[in-house]
């Protein structure tokens, strides 16, 4: 395997680079060929609203909203649709508390039932942001971590569609203010642990503080929600797997492992990758208002943060930006990992782009990604998918305004803003597309978490955003192209049987399309754990292989397109379906 060379010098390098020229304003724009239909009310996801503090958010938790997962919930072979909801400062009166709320796919993504009060997934009361989606016992039934502004919770699936939450006994049920998680199996010893970011300390703000004029600040002449700068944080946590046989159970190994030796900061999104290409499994963490992680694996013995050392850290000008979703995947094909943050308003978002030799470079204004609105919206949830089967990836954004106070100004900035698609037009560069792609990216709402996935099984991916007091935004992929695909699903060994952390690489036509399975992704979400590659005009693949989570290796073949194949590590291509 081919490994990336990384120095690891106590010298100071900067995460800027020089300022990278515009895209040429003569280089060809393709008419775009994606077209997404919103069809929320259609399918029955409009019974959802997400609740989230009060209409001022005057109160930090009240503005970050919160994700959403498409995972196969009652092991039908198909996309349900799980949302996470909020709640207040205070609380509600008993019976009338917001629940988190999953959807059962009915009939291929066309109508969804709510399945929640039977599924005991319910929380009632309470404050709901992030999750994690795996397989953590072994038995091929998909279990739900789900992070809270209070006591987290772990959901054990039954296997007939009902949950049983075990967060305590497990030793994961963290009390602070919770945002992002990821199962990966750090030290390749067959389990999944656990990474959890936390955010801010706020039950020591509101203990200190009796009113709210100290949580409020001045923005644009406003008086808006303060935070987190200037807050305590809360610090991540890292939690090992001692699971027995009789018993699932975590150790936190935060401090000997090294992820309590960087500054705690102010976590949102962590998200698992081979960074280095070394075979182990590294982090890299969105970090709101301070410099991001990139935690690298030391051969499962232990982290050592390297953002700032390979330029990740901070924007080009070396600033602090604040970052809270993140999309990790090779971007532009050349077999290495990019990285893309999305930021606050008045800041890029920002693309890292891998150079090779173990740095990374922001690639942002050069590869197109600045829209005709992009800097003055604030971005949440991201991530890099075909979305026209062209063998290209394009990139999405949801966005949406913390302060509601901003209607108030005059200009163009709003609270509901719509959300962004920008596809790729040649290798690494893209176009903003967001205006032609269909009248589902027309919808201004105030976004925050959102997944991918085919949930209707036709071979294109159609894109769930959980919005902040509101329902959610179902896009359907209506797009009309002639360009194949090859979905691929695995069942790992051991109790890793969703092989969370599994790299696959497809060739095909002379081009390779490599992509990881993870447990969660985005901002807050979690995505189709079924990994979809658009082939464009290649109605055949070469090989399929799957770097396992516990280093093995596996090439197999496949035949035909146009289908989801099933790959059970040590046995190769179990099952083939056509979808569509």
């Amino acid at each position: 395997m081919r490994r990336l060379m990384f120095s690891w010098l106590p010298v100071l390098i900067l995460a800027c680079a020089e300022p990278a020229p515009e895209s040429s304003p003569e280089a060809a724009v393709t008419t775009p060929v994606i077209n997404f239909e919103d069809v929320a009310s259609t399918v029955g996801l409009d019974a959802f609203r997400q609740v989230s503090g009060e209409a001022d958010k005057l109160v930090l938790p009240a503005a970050t909203g919160a994700g959403v997962a498409l995972f196969d919930a009652d092991a039908d072979g198909d996309l349900d649709v799980f949302l996470i909801n909020g709640s207040r400062i205070g609380g509600f009166e008993t019976g009338h508390e917001p629940t988190n709320r999953l959807f059962l796919n009915q009939d291929r993504g066309h109508t969804f039932h709510d399945a929640t009060a039977a599924s005991g997934l319910d929380s009632s009361g309470a404050w709901g942001q992030g999750l994690a989606v795996a397989d953590i016992d072994g038995d091929r039934d998909l279990d739900l971590y789900v992070t809270n502004y209070g006591r987290n919770t772990l959901y054990l699936n039954r296997g007939d569609g009902t949950f049983v939450e075990a967060a305590a006994e497990a030793g994961i049920d963290s009390p602070w203010w919770s945002t992002g998680a990821a199962f990966f199996d750090y030290d390749r010893d067959g389990d999944l642990d656990l990474y959890v970011a936390n955010f801010v300390r706020y039950d020591q703000v509101l203990a200190a503080y009796e009113g709210r004029d100290w949580l409020t600040h001045t923005w644009k002449g406003l008086q808006v929600a303060s935070g987190p700068m200037g807050l305590p944080a809360a610090g991540d946590q890292l939690f090992r797997n001692d699971s027995t046989e009789d018993q699932i159970l975590f150790t936190e190994v935060t401090v000997e492992l090294g992820i309590a030796a960087a500054e705690p900061s102010y976590g949102f999104q962590p998200v698992i990758g081979d960074i280095d290409d070394d075979g182990f499994l590294d982090l890299f963490v969105a970090n709101d208002s301070r410099p991001n992680f990139l935690w690298r694996n030391l051969a499962g013995s232990g982290f050592q943060e390297s953002a700032l050392a390979i330029g990740a850290a901070y924007d080009r000008a070396g600033g602090n930006q604040a970052c809270m979703g993140v999309a990790l995947e090779d971007h532009d094909g050349d077999g290495d990992l990019d990285v893309f943050v999305t930021n606050f308003a008045d800041e890029l978002n920002t693309l890292y782009v891998a150079d090779g030799s173990g740095f990374f470079h922001d690639d942002t204004i050069a590869a197109g990604l600045v829209g005709k609105h992009t800097k003055r919206n604030l971005a949440w949830g991201t991530f890099f998918f075909d979305g026209d089967n062209d063998g290209d990836l394009d990139l999405f954004v949801a966005n949406g305004h913390i302060y509601p106070q901003v209607d108030e100004l005059a200009g163009p900035d709003s609270y509901a803003q719509a959300n962004e698609l920008f596809v790729q037009t040649e290798p690494g560069r893209y176009r903003d597309h967001s205006a032609s792609a269909g009248t589902g990216l027309t919808v201004h709402k105030v976004s925050r978490g959102a997944a991918m996935g085919d949930l209707d099984d036709d071979g294109d991916l159609d894109i769930v955003i959980n919005n902040l007091d509101d329902f959610p935004t179902v896009l359907r992929n209506n797009t009309q192209t002639p360009g194949h695909w090859l979905g691929v699903q695995l069942l790992g060994s051991g109790r890793n049987r969703s092989a969370i952390g599994a790299r696959v690489t497809v060739e095909a036509a002379g081009r390779r399309y490599l992509r990881t399975v993870r447990s969660s992704d985005s901002f807050l979400s979690h995505h189709d754990l079924r990994l979809h590659f658009g082939l464009g005009a290649a109605n055949t693949v070469d090989r399929v292989t799957v770097d396992w989570p516990d280093g093995a290796v596996e090439t197999v073949t496949v035949d035909g397109v146009d289908a989801l194949v099933i790959i059970e590590q040590g046995r190769g291509v179990v099952s083939s379906k056509s979808l569509g």
